[in-house]
C-alpha cells in the first residue's frame, strides 16, 4: 500500500479513485484482505477460488468487523482440488464463510458456486 500502489499511479495512468483488485487462490485473499483494510482505496473486488483456508480466522475476523469495499465479487468450484471431493468441500465452506462475513459488513457481495 505503501510502496507498490505510489509506484503504479505514478508509472501508469491511474484513475485514483476507482481502484479495483482482483486475484486467484492467494491473490483473493490478499484481493479481499486490501478491499477490507482499504476500502477507501479499493472500490471494487474480486477473489476467484480464494485460498481463505490459509488464514481462514483473521481473514473472517477482518472482513466481519470492517466496512469493506462498495462491490465484492467471490467465485469458488465445488471440485477445486480435483478428485478429492473432501478438500473441495473444505474449500467451498471457506469460502462460504467469508462471504458471510463480508454481507454483515454492508458491502455488495455476490457469491458465485461453480
Amino acid at each position: 500500500m505503501n510502496e507498490l500502489k505510489p509506484l503504479i499511479d505514478r508509472k501508469y495512468k491511474t484513475m485514483t479513485g476507482e481502484n479495483y483488485m482482483a486475484g486467484i487462490s492467494l491473490g483473493g485473499l490478499l484481493s479481499v484482505y486490501a478491499g477490507c483494510k482499504y476500502p477507501d482505496v479499493f472500490k471494487r473486488i474480486a477473489g476467484m477460488s480464494s485460498a481463505f483456508y490459509r488464514n481462514q480466522e483473521e481473514i473472517e475476523k477482518l472482513a466481519g468487523s470492517t466496512p469493506s469495499s462498495e462491490k465484492i465479487y467471490l467465485d469458488c468450484g465445488t471440485a477445486e482440488a480435483g478428485e478429492n471431493s473432501k478438500i473441495s468441500e473444505l474449500f467451498l465452506e471457506s469460502n462460504k464463510a467469508v462471504y458471510e462475513k463480508l454481507k454483515s459488513s454492508g458491502s455488495e457481495v455476490e457469491l458465485r458456486i461453480i
